[in-house]
């Protein structure tokens, strides 16, 4: 049996219409899902980022701590948004 053929036949054997079929699938929906995976990556990075700021500038209490965490998480939003619609196009 070619390779082909079976790795054929296990993609129209899947649960998940979305590995059936993809020619019916928004473009919308591919970013969003690009955009949610980088989400994913940039936020931990910003949030690291801006939580190492906190502490070099002497900000060491628990709630300078958090703001910067949930700093990066809400402008990794916008940023993963503009990467994924760069890496898309």
């Amino acid at each position: 049996m070619p390779i082909k053929r079976h790795l054929t036949q296990i993609k129209d054997s899947a649960c998940s219409p979305q590995y059936v079929s993809q020619e019916h699938a928004h473009p919308e929906d591919a970013m969003l899902r690009l955009a949610s995976l980088l989400h994913s990556l940039i936020s931990t990075s910003l949030a690291g980022t801006f939580i190492i700021v906190a502490l070099v500038a002497g900000q060491v209490t628990l709630y300078p701590i958090i703001a910067a965490a949930i700093a990066g998480f809400v402008i990794a939003a916008p940023v993963s948004w503009l990467v994924a619609r760069q890496l898309y196009n």
